[in-house]
């Protein structure tokens, strides 16, 4: 929450706003930053903003984007990021007392004070304040009626600054503090100061990991749009177990295991997938090149290579047989060494091609002592 305290005449607007940050714990208001901004200036504009960070911050961001600067499109613009804030998280999102965003503008308009005041609470309707011969307060936020009680009470004919200054120290605890900044407006232009805003106690701060202590868990919900039937999109034990529903995108993951129905290096083209059936290779026009498959129930596995037509070949290994099988020639090379065959060798479903009697070391010797031997016994006879 904060508090913006504008003093308005007919001359010259003053509008401040702190920049402390805080949360609703467990029935107890609790600062958790003091560098939030508040209150912007938009062109001649001043926007104090309240309620949802997320939505304000999108309307003042596109506000300052948008060549229209007009006090209807502002409206338009936060009519259209609260619609889309609802749509996503529904209208019970931030609770009964918490509007959506309240948006309050000052400015010189054909060069008369002015004061715009909207809020999603009923449609941004616009309320208009124009100051004559006058001075109008007006103060929003939080301890309202303790920051018009010390304005009532402070002399007007000492320095605004200092009333302000002494305002907001007075009033500053878990949701008002930080900084105080004080924008003055009059026709000549705007002139921002800031000024620390001196705590006159020790300030509560939120600490996550006291907060999350004792709860099973941590979660990020999404809501169907009708402020209830809440679902986790994002959680996290007290065991440090994690759960997505949606994508994780990240340039490196590190971990002692990785479990998942998939895993792929690419969705498409060249890439590598592994999954419960096995692994699996893609060149780069999307063609499976290699398989390695479980072949679960058949007590076997094997690796499944193919080509650009389809399957070349496998290998596979079963309890009783190693097979090997190609659909085109088979190349086997040791080129430059040995290639060493152990074990029985049959060729009985097999044509033998190439093999001459001088490619078999020692076989030619060998004929030619059983030749030899031949001769001996034919000339004895």
């Amino acid at each position: 929450m904060s508090l913006c305290l504008v003093l308005q005449t007919k001359d010259v607007i003053f509008m401040s706003a702190d920049s402390r940050e805080s949360i609703f714990d467990n029935g107890d208001h609790l600062a958790t930053g003091e560098q939030v901004k508040k209150i912007h200036q938009v062109g001649d504009k001043v926007i104090f903003t309240a309620g949802s960070g997320v939505v304000t911050t999108d309307i003042v961001h596109d506000f300052t984007q948008a060549n229209d600067q007009s006090i209807e499109n502002l409206r338009s613009i936060a009519i259209k990021h609260v619609n889309l804030f609802v749509q996503q998280y529904g209208k019970g999102y931030l609770g009964k007392k918490t509007h959506t965003a309240d948006l309050l503008v000052g400015f010189f308009e054909d060069g008369k004070s002015v004061l715009y005041v909207m809020s999603s609470e009923d449609g941004f309707q616009l309320q208009r304040n124009e100051c004559h011969n006058r001075t109008d307060i007006i103060c929003c936020g939080v301890r309202v009626d303790e920051a018009m009680e010390y304005y009532n009470n402070y002399k007007l004919n000492n320095d605004v600054v200092d009333m302000y200054k002494g305002l907001y120290k007075s009033l500053a605890n878990e949701e008002i503090g930080g900084e105080l900044t004080l924008y003055m407006l009059n026709t000549q232009g705007i002139r921002e100061t800031k000024y620390p805003i001196i705590d006159s106690r020790e300030i509560r701060i939120y600490e996550p990991s006291k907060a999350l202590s004792n709860a099973d868990k941590i979660a990020i919900q999404k809501g169907d749009g009708s402020g209830g039937n809440w679902v986790d999109v994002i959680s996290m034990d007290s065991d440090g177990n994690a759960i997505f529903t949606g994508k994780v995108t990240a340039s490196e993951i590190e971990g002692g295991s990785v479990i998942g129905a998939i895993i792929k290096t690419a969705e498409i083209g060249r890439r590598i997938e592994l999954d419960l059936t096995g692994f699996r290779v893609y060149d780069s026009s999307g063609h499976e090149r290699i398989t390695i498959d479980s072949a679960d129930g058949h007590d076997m596995g094997g690796i499944i290579f193919s080509g650009e037509t389809g399957y070349s070949g496998q290998i596979v290994a079963a309890d009783t047989l190693f097979t090997i099988t190609g659909l085109t020639d088979m190349l086997i090379q040791a080129i430059g060494h040995t290639l060493n065959i152990s074990g029985n060798v049959n060729f009985s479903s097999a044509s033998v091609s190439g093999l001459g009697v001088g490619k078999v070391a020692g076989l030619v010797d060998e004929l030619n002592s059983i030749k030899g031997r031949l001769a001996t016994l034919e000339a004895g006879s």
